[in-house]
C-alpha cells in the first residue's frame, strides 16, 4: 500500500442553490467543494472521516483548479490521489463518487496496471518520476499506482 497526500470532495451541498457554500478548509471549484489533506495516510483515513469522497475530475478545468488548489497548499505540484479506480474491472475506470469517467489527462503509456496492482490514480506525475526524458515536455498529468 502506497501512502500518498488526497484530495477530498464533499458531497453535501445545496442541492436548491446556485452557487456552493463550502465548509471552513474547503474551496469550491465548479459548484462542488474540494480540501487538499496533505497528511500521508490511506486516502479512506482522510476522505471517509471526512464523510467525502476522493476527488472526481470532469475537465481539463477540473484539474487545472485541482492542480492549483495542490500548489496553493504546498508551493509545490505534489503527487496526491484523486478518486479513480478500476478495481472492480479491469480497465474499466470509475469515479469513487459514483460519476462517470468522461475526462482523463493519463501519462503516455498509462493507465498500465503494472505488475497487476495499480488500481487507483495519482495525479501531478511528472518528468522526474519518469526514465524517459521525452515526458518533461508533457507537464503534470496521471498515473495509475497501487491503491
Amino acid at each position: 500500500m502506497f501512502l500518498f497526500p488526497c484530495i477530498c470532495l464533499s458531497e453535501k451541498v445545496h442541492l436548491f442553490r446556485r452557487s456552493v457554500e463550502c465548509p471552513t478548509d474547503w474551496t469550491a471549484i465548479n459548484d462542488r467543494c474540494f480540501r487538499y489533506v496533505a497528511d500521508i495516510k490511506t486516502w479512506a483515513k482522510h476522505c471517509l472521516t471526512l464523510e467525502a469522497n476522493l476527488a472526481s475530475v470532469h475537465s481539463q478545468e477540473d484539474n487545472d483548479q485541482l492542480q492549483t488548489l495542490i500548489f496553493t497548499a504546498t508551493r509545490k505540484s505534489k503527487e496526491a490521489w484523486i478518486g479513480g479506480s478500476d478495481g472492480q474491472e479491469t480497465n474499466i475506470w470509475l469515479w469513487s463518487d459514483g460519476s462517470p469517467m468522461t475526462y482523463t489527462n493519463w501519462c503516455p503509456g498509462q493507465p498500465n496496471n503494472a505488475l497487476t496492482l495499480q488500481h487507483c490514480i495519482q495525479m501531478n506525475y511528472s518528468s522526474k518520476n519518469f526514465t524517459q526524458s521525452v515526458f518533461s515536455l508533457l507537464g503534470l498529468m496521471w498515473k495509475t499506482s497501487a491503491c
